[in-house]
C-alpha cells in the first residue's frame, strides 16, 4: 500500500483535530527507526506513532501497544529534552507532500519559550524523522543522520540548516492548468496505461488512487493512452481535480480493503470502487492505517 499525499492530507486532518492543543506527557522509542508519543488532549490520550521504516513509513494514531528499550536511545533522549511538557500548536503538510510538521510550543530550562518543530518525511528508504529549531531553521537532531557523502541534496545533521526532501517533479493537480496535464501525460509512450501515465504525471497520486480515477472517469482501469482521445483526458483531468478536492475539503471515505480470510490487502483515503474485495471496512483514516500496518508487522513477525 503506498502511503501517498492524498493518505497524508487525511491524516493530517483528523490529527488537526484530535491533538492540536494536546500536551505531550511521554515519548518514547519502541524501535530504532520509532517514535511513539503519549499526547493528553481535550481529556483524552493519544498514542501518535511516528515511523520512518524504509518499509512501512508512515505517521497515524495507534492503539497497539509497543514494548520499549530499558534505555531510551539518543533520539528519544534529545525529543523527550525539547518536546515532553510542550503543547501542539499545529499540524500541517505542504501541498500534498508526504511530509507532515508538527509545531509544538516547548520552554527550555530557564523556562522561556522554545518553539519546535516535529517533521516526519514519508519518503521510502529515504524517510526520516526531524527535530528542528524553526528560529534557526536548524537540525537539533535526526533519527537518521547523514552527511553529503549519502545525499547531494543536503546533510541531516545537528546544527545543519534543514533543507527540506527535493519535490518531485510532478505537477500539483491543484494548480496545474489542463494543457499542462495533458501534456505531461502524453509525453511518455502512448502504449503505457493511463493509470501509470497518471501517477508518473501528478505529485500525490499513488498508483490504486491513479487506478480508481481512471475508473471512475468512466474507462478500464488498463486503458491505455494510446486510446486516449480529448475526450478521455477531459474526463481524467476532472476526475483527478475532483478526487484531489474531497480529500483535501474532508470530504473523506476511508477504506480498508480485506481479502478471504479477513486479511487487510489494501488502505486508502478513498473509497476504491474499482477492486472487488471480500469486504472492506470504512473509519477514520488514523485507525484503518492502524489495523493495515499491525496486520503486515503481525506477518511480518511470524515470517521471521
Amino acid at each position: 500500500m503506498p502511503f501517498d499525499g492524498l493518505v497524508m492530507a487525511a491524516v493530517r486532518r483528523e490529527l488537526e483535530r484530535e491533538i492540536t492543543g494536546g500536551r505531550i506527557e511521554r515519548i518514547y522509542q519502541p524501535s530504532p527507526l520509532e517514535v511513539l508519543m503519549v499526547i493528553h488532549c481535550q481529556g483524552n490520550k493519544q498514542r501518535l506513532l511516528l515511523s520512518a521504516h524504509p518499509q512501512n513509513a508512515r505517521v497515524h494514531l495507534t492503539a497497539r501497544a509497543r514494548e520499549n528499550p530499558l534505555s531510551p536511545p539518543l533520539f528519544c533522549m534529545v525529543l523527550r529534552k525539547h518536546l515532553e511538557g510542550g503543547r501542539i500548536q499545529e499540524v500541517s503538510q505542504p501541498g500534498l507532500e508526504r511530509v507532515l510538521t508538527i509545531r509544538i510550543q516547548g520552554w527550555d530550562e530557564l523556562g522561556e519559550p522554545a518553539p519546535r518543530e516535529l517533521i516526519c518525511e514519508v519518503m521510502g528508504r529515504h524517510s526520516n524523522i526531524l527535530l528542528i529549531d524553526p528560529g534557526s531553521n536548524r537540525i537539533i537532531d535526526a533519527v537518521k543522520r547523514y552527511t553529503h557523502a549519502v545525499s547531494r541534496h543536503r546533510e541531516v545533521l545537528p546544527g545543519r540548516e534543514y533543507v527540506p526532501p527535493p519535490a518531485p517533479p510532478k505537477l500539483d493537480p491543484l494548480e496545474a492548468v489542463e494543457e499542462s496535464f495533458y501534456r505531461c501525460l502524453l509525453k511518455g509512450s502512448l502504449d503505457m496505461p493511463a493509470a501509470h501515465a497518471l501517477q508518473q504525471c501528478l505529485h500525490g497520486i499513488s498508483l490504486p488512487t491513479a487506478r480508481e480515477i481512471v475508473y471512475r472517469a468512466g474507462f478500464p482501469v488498463d486503458i491505455a493512452l494510446e486510446h486516449c482521445g480529448a475526450y478521455e483526458l477531459s474526463r481524467l483531468w476532472l476526475t483527478a481535480r475532483q478526487v484531489t478536492l474531497q480529500v483535501l475539503c474532508g470530504e473523506l471515505s476511508p477504506s480498508l480493503l480485506l481479502d478471504g480470510e479477513g486479511n487487510p490487502v489494501e488502505v486508502a483515503a478513498l473509497e476504491l470502487t474499482h477492486l472487488q474485495p471480500a469486504s472492506s471496512r470504512h473509519g477514520s483514516m488514523n485507525l484503518l492505517l492502524d489495523l493495515f500496518y499491525g496486520a503486515v508487522e503481525e506477518r511480518e513477525e511470524r515470517a521471521r
